[in-house]
Formats: C-alpha cells, sequence, structure tokens
C-alpha cells in the first residue's frame, strides 16, 4: 500500500511534521498566555479548527488533515 500512494516519500513526511509542529507551537504559545484556562483554549482550538479548514481558490490548504487531526485532538482533552 505504502508504494502506490508514495505517503512515506520525504517530502510528504517533513511537510506533515512542519504542519504539526507549527500548530503544537501555536498551541503552546496560547497555552502559556491563558495559563491552560480551558474556556480560552477551547475558543482557540475552535478559531485554529476554523481556520484550518477554510478553503482558498476551492481548494483546502495542504496537510490541514494533520492540524485538524491535533486540534481535535487536543479539543476532546481539554
Amino acid at each position: 500500500l505504502n508504494e502506490v500512494l508514495n505517503l512515506n516519500m520525504d517530502t510528504l513526511v517533513l511537510n506533515r511534521r512542519e504542519v504539526y509542529l507549527s500548530v503544537q507551537s501555536r498551541y503552546k504559545a496560547e497555552s502559556k498566555r491563558t495559563n491552560n484556562n480551558k474556556a480560552e483554549m477551547t475558543k482557540f482550538f475552535l478559531q485554529e479548527k476554523k481556520h484550518w479548514e477554510e478553503k482558498t481558490d476551492e481548494k483546502y490548504k495542504p496537510f490541514c488533515s494533520v492540524a485538524l487531526y491535533f486540534l481535535s485532538k487536543k479539543l476532546k482533552a481539554n
């Protein structure tokens, strides 16, 4: 299956990682800013999800599913 879809190409792996790390760093910065206030963090997660779900020119942002997965996971844990 990996050979057919080529999902493990180095460039794809690096791009997914870059999106994950950027969302993670925004999360860490926001949690420090709000002192992990649940209401404010929930608001942050919803705003970020909305940002990643938006389409530009009828297309989603590259690797948006990585960001949405991270945000959904953190939102459930919150």
